[in-house]
């Protein structure tokens, strides 16, 4: 059984997926659009919530602060979240959002007898390195996990799959392998290690230098990552240094 919400944008998903022989049943959710529980491989139950938005209110969602300071936050008492995108990514060559004009293509004639899509600037004035950093972050914080969907067809062709890996019977085979450490670590530390240059050792003088905030690390510039003091296993101290904290930053500004 799949739980709807019987408000707009989500209530509009109910009846196709009705007709493609799910159950789905309309209420009203305080956070998420749609609601079913699942199964572990190991058996047991788990809580499911997804999000959809499409691109236009997930851009409106990040500039009033609607999705990282309210929604993701009450997201967080389900198990496993999703974010489910709906929406062509379109940008121009300064990576300026766009979307198109029109309700589906608006042509402009050429004098080669060419025809040009017409676009326009998606509101909210962000781009598309600002809007993938967001949506990754809210994934590395919250566990926001996102799922881009084109077009109506494909959010609803997602959301059908989503719900039988998780419902059908063996086939509940996601797991996460954590390599196993010498120490426990923090989930701070353990997402600062998929960096560039940060060990075990390195990743503990990060955590303390950001006090564990994986939002100010996120956000810093490559001086503050330089000038992170590491204390290697002879007491000695030294500099992450500016080598290191580049590359620490391309990644973080990589859709940038």
């Amino acid at each position: 059984m799949i739980l709807v919400d019987r408000r707009a944008g989500s209530h509009e998903l109910m009846v196709p997926l009705q007709a493609m022989g799910l159950s789905v049943e309309e209420t009203t959710l305080d956070f998420g659009d749609l609601l079913f529980q699942g199964k572990r491989s190991d058996g047991g139950l788990v809580t499911i919530a997804i999000e959809h938005k499409k691109m236009g209110d997930l851009v409106n969602s990040f500039r009033t602060g609607r999705l990282p300071g309210h929604q993701a936050i009450g997201l967080q008492a389900f198990d496993y979240r999703y974010l489910l995108i709906e929406g062509e990514l379109l940008y121009d060559k300064q990576g300026k959002l766009l979307r198109r004009q029109g309700r589906l293509y608006s042509y402009a004639p050429l004098k080669d007898d060419k025809t040009r899509r017409t676009f326009i600037p998606m509101p909210g004035g962000m781009t598309i390195g600002e809007l993938l950093k967001r949506v990754y972050r809210e994934h590395v914080e919250v566990g926001l996990t996102p799922i881009f969907s084109r077009n109506r067809r494909d959010t609803l062709r997602l959301i059908e799959a989503l719900y039988h890996v998780w419902t059908d019977a063996g086939h509940s085979h996601i797991a996460v392998y954590t390599p196993p450490t010498l120490v426990p670590l923090s989930q701070f530390r353990k997402t600062v290690m998929t960096l560039p240059g940060i060990g075990v050792r390195t990743s503990a003088a990060v955590e303390q230098y950001f006090e564990g905030s994986l939002r100010e690390a996120f956000a810093s510039f490559q001086h503050e990552w330089a000038g992170i003091s590491i204390t290697d296993e002879k007491g000695k101290a030294r500099r992450l240094g500016d080598k290191d904290a580049a590359k620490i930053v391309a990644v973080l500004d990589r859709c940038e």
